[in-house]
């Protein structure tokens, strides 16, 4: 259980329905925990509203009407419309919340009997070796120690949905809880999917990099970019090689190598779905998709449904019409793995897995003294480490690279260009996804 302790007043006085009340700063708590914890479990909708029916509300605290009128009339929330019998209010958190409030602390109460250190023991499954596999236990175990969280700090940036619409608490709450759970020792080392997930990993990267050291140094990211888009294109290569030799696929690879995948997918998707409003408050059936859900998008194509984007659930026909359109090849590859029985996720992070892991390996072997923590498609080292990685790092992007067909010449195409920094924002946990055969 998480309580989240706010940096409200004691004993506010407020006049609510002609009676003067004295607010309370542990019942502000509480309203504002259920509010937190409704965004966190249940995400929100395109303009930021979470649903909130009163039974909710009384539950915890059954004055709760006085504290909820409050904090609308004083603009530290909004609450949307109400259906009788259809729809109970939804609240968001509002840019002044943001200015104003603060968490003075986070108390995590387990269940009994939870074990706070929860490090995986090696098994053949995972796609390292035995001692890469321990180096890295022993490296995440040195940055566990060296966690720096201030519960004051205000670490908000990258709050702001694509179209400035609302303030995104979700990502701060989840960054401030998670961060405080790793700083009380409630460790996480393990592997799912062929992917390895860590306190580290569930961070998002703004907090990774101004949080975590190793070595007691800054960390230096290396991350690949439009990760699974890249990894789809190199299954495809792998279960038919021929495709090398077909001018979509070719369309698709060079827009992976010049970073402008997402961007085309959004044009794309917008063109399709036909949308001549602009309206960014109105229903997401009349208005552009924005560039982050046009990448939501593409995750559903290959994972299934999301769990904390429901909103976008009903759109999966658009994504699916724009990859038979553009790139048919591509689409049927993917249409029978899925038939095969088999995970799309599930096989295309074991690739992912194989190429990030690779350059750890040869990074412990040259260095016997560098310290590595992990993120999916990233790496991160100490920043004394940049130099000597980055040699590394390139040369199995360029090895990657040249495996790809692509429209553009070699002149205008840098080593680095399928460098990025995606990791971890660009796609959603294992556990908010709906898998689909």
């Amino acid at each position: 259980m998480i309580i989240l302790e706010f940096n409200f007043d004691d004993n506010i006085e407020f006049n609510h329905n002609g009676k003067l009340y004295k607010l309370r700063r542990r019942n502000f708590n509480k309203v504002l925990n259920l509010i937190s914890k409704s965004i966190l479990y249940k995400g929100v909708d395109y303009n930021g509203y979470t649903t909130i029916h009163n039974s909710v509300f009384n539950s915890g605290y059954t004055g709760y009407q006085a504290y909820l009128d409050y904090l609308v009339k004083y603009e530290y929330i909004k609450r949307d419309y109400y259906e009788v019998g259809v729809r109970p209010y939804g609240y968001r958190f509002t840019e002044f919340f943001k200015s104003q409030i603060e968490v003075n602390r986070i108390i995590y109460r387990t269940k009994p009997r939870t074990t706070q250190k929860r490090i995986q023991k090696f098994n053949e499954d995972v796609c390292i070796k035995e001692h890469i596999n321990d180096r890295l236990i022993e490296d995440f175990m040195d940055a566990s120690k060296s966690v720096v969280y201030y519960p004051r700090k205000k670490q908000i940036e990258k709050t702001k949905d694509e179209w400035g619409r609302y303030f995104d608490i979700k990502k701060w709450l989840s960054n401030n809880i998670k961060l405080h759970k790793w700083k009380k020792e409630y460790l996480i080392y393990k592997w799912s999917k062929n992917r390895l997930y860590t306190n580290f990993t569930f961070l998002s990267s703004h907090i990774r990099a101004n949080n975590i050291l190793l070595n007691n140094e800054k960390i230096v990211e290396f991350d690949i970019r439009s990760s699974f888009p890249l990894m789809l294109a190199l299954y495809c290569l792998d279960v038919s090689p021929d495709l090398i030799y077909d001018y979509d696929f070719e369309s698709y690879c060079s827009s992976i190598l010049t970073g402008q995948f997402y961007s085309k997918l959004t044009q794309g998707l917008n063109n399709i779905r036909n949308i001549t409003k602009g309206n960014h408050e109105s229903d997401i059936s009349n208005r552009f998709l924005s560039k982050n859900e046009a990448k939501i998008l593409f995750q559903m194509y290959v994972n299934g449904n999301s769990k904390k984007t429901h909103y976008l659930n009903g759109l999966r026909t658009d994504i699916n019409r724009y990859m038979e359109i553009y790139y048919p090849q591509i689409h049927l590859l993917l249409l029978n793995l899925k038939e095969s029985g088999e995970k799309p996720f599930t096989v295309l992070a074991k690739i992912e897995s194989q190429i990030i892991f690779d350059i750890v390996e040869e990074l412990y072997l040259e260095y016997d003294d560098i310290r590595i923590l992990t993120c999916h498609d990233a790496i991160y080292v100490p920043a004394s480490f940049e130099s000597e990685t980055d040699i590394i790092w390139n040369k199995h992007m360029d090895r990657l690279k040249s495996r790809l067909p692509s429209e553009i010449s070699d002149a205008n195409n840098s080593p680095a260009d399928i460098n990025g920094v995606e990791c971890g924002d660009e796609y959603l946990e294992i556990e908010e996804w709906d898998y689909e055969g």
